[in-house]
């Protein structure tokens, strides 16, 4: 048993998730694969995961970045061209939402918009937290409102701009909102909740969301991950996924790119595993996907920890970082390439 599988057995015993599933490859495709579960529902390459946050990447910036490669959209396009908004938010950028420095927060929307219909104009109407393009502050909200605005440039519905622009032309059949079906990871506590997203903004909206939503298995994940480890060549041009991961909020509280996380000295949760620069996502759920920068090798989580470790992100964060370094111990002593 290798540091890897000796990490994940010791979460299981100790009741930190059901489910996970780990994948490791390169931009020539996958070099190792564990999956490990409770019994309960066993874990396949099939096996569908609440992505969460990751669902950023998957369907709303990697659907822009296309657009824009095609002159459809412009990062610089304004909140105001597409919503009648406040003073504050009109000049809002598409890259001040994509980069998370729109001033915009987070938090329950349904108290403000009573019916879902309402979300994003409940939305618009709260005031922001800071001016924007002065610092990060994580927004859920603002992906909501960016995965509006893809709807409306695209003319069709969040989950069919997901199929259109990314899971069909990759063949990632098991990628979608709102599954159906006994093969999935419950993130809920109510075991008939299976299948139904765990963020409570995306149920409000019918789970449909540009924040969260999408779920996914290890081997969809495995093919997205060596996309964006050939820097996205099937889907952008070169240099359109350069812009992507570029850092946009240098001297800001965190690095981001256009959708992405970049991995800098802050950031704990990458291990000793990836270098500076490094890029990818993370959801709540325990979920994450992040591409070495150097050596384009990329790695896979997939967990329910959300179900098993209530009100307690933390423990998630330092399960991201353990496991990433249990890796890094896995690949210091094989052929693979070394994490630097």
């Amino acid at each position: 048993m290798n540091s890897i599988e000796k990490y994940l057995h010791d979460c299981l015993h100790n009741n930190m998730f059901d489910n996970c599933a780990v994948a490791i490859g390169n931009p020539d495709g996958e070099k190792y694969r564990y999956l490990i579960d409770n019994k309960e529902l066993i874990t396949d390459a099939d096996t569908l995961f609440d992505m969460a946050s990751v669902t950023k990447i998957l369907s709303v910036a990697l659907p822009a970045l296309i657009l824009a490669d095609q002159g459809r959209l412009s990062f610089d396009a304004k909140m105001g061209d597409f919503f009648e908004c406040t003073d504050e938010k009109k000049n809002i950028t598409i890259k001040n939402l994509l980069t998370h420095t729109s001033g915009m927060g987070g938090g329950a929307i349904e108290p403000y918009a009573g019916i879902p219909e309402n979300a994003i104009q409940a939305i618009l109407g709260k005031p922001l937290l800071m001016k924007p393009d002065t610092n990060v502050i994580y927004s859920c909200h603002g992906y909501m409102v960016m995965g509006k605005i893809l709807e409306r440039i695209c003319g069709k519905a969040l989950d069919q701009i997901l199929v259109e622009y990314v899971t069909k032309p990759l063949n990632m059949n098991h990628t979608m909102y709102l599954p159906i079906g006994n093969n999935i990871v419950n993130s809920n506590d109510n075991k008939k909740e299976t299948g139904l997203v765990n963020d409570f903004n995306a149920r409000f909206v019918g789970g449909v969301s540009g924040n969260v939503g999408v779920f996914s298995s290890i081997d969809d994940m495995s093919i997205f991950a060596r996309l964006l480890a050939n820097d996205c060549n099937q889907l952008l041009s070169k240099k359109m996924f350069d812009m992507a991961i570029m850092n946009y909020t240098d001297g800001m509280g965190e690095s981001r790119g256009l959708g992405f996380c970049l991995v800098d000295e802050r950031y704990s949760q990458a291990g000793d595993l990836f270098s500076m620069g490094s890029y990818g996502h993370c959801g709540h759920t325990g979920t994450s996907v992040f591409i070495h920068k150097c050596c384009k090798q990329y790695v896979v989580v997939l967990t329910n920890m959300t179900k098993c470790v209530k009100g307690t992100y933390n423990i998630v964060k330092e399960f991201r970082k353990n496991i990433h370094n249990a890796i890094h111990e896995y690949q210091s002593s094989n052929e693979m390439c070394h994490f630097m």
